[in-house]
């Protein structure tokens, strides 16, 4: 039986307010990386783990992988956000892996999921984000504790 979200969990979309959200391309799956060290990672990630200063890229391919290596399962991460010069990182921390989550209704493409993240990271740069197969994500609305 499937697990699904509570019903008080509300996301966030604000990020599809802006004209430019609309600009990405839809996936019909993550990517995934071939970077040794970003595919052993997904592999052995557990809750309570602190990934840092990965760029959007490597967080989105990390999200792949692991979901390539858990079908069925939903990854939901407290993210921080800033930036290196110019690029965008992300420090991640993996809060939760669940089974069978499903997908509220306003989850989003994975193609999204680097201009949330960059819209998200200009007024609230630490978000909760849960992401699922069949290329899916949700910014959850308010905030999880980052612990």
């Amino acid at each position: 039986m499937a697990a699904f979200p509570s019903p008080l969990q509300k996301t966030d979309t604000s990020y599809l307010e802006d004209a430019q959200a609309y600009d990405n391309i839809l996936l019909d799956q993550w990517p995934r990386s071939s970077n040794v060290f970003i595919q052993r990672t997904a592999s052995n990630i557990r809750p309570g783990v602190q990934i840092r200063s990965l760029t959007v890229t490597s967080f989105t391919e990390l999200c792949g992988c692991m979901l390539a290596s858990r079908p069925g399962t939903a990854f939901t991460f407290a993210l921080d956000l800033s930036s290196y010069g110019s690029e965008r990182v992300v420090s991640a921390h993996l809060l939760s892996i669940t089974q069978g989550l499903q997908a509220p209704l306003t989850a989003d493409n994975a193609g999204f999921l680097p201009f949330a993240m960059e819209w998200f990271s200009k007024d609230r740069p630490a978000i909760t984000v849960t992401v699922s197969d069949m290329a899916l994500f949700w910014a959850h609305a308010g905030s999880i504790a980052h612990g």
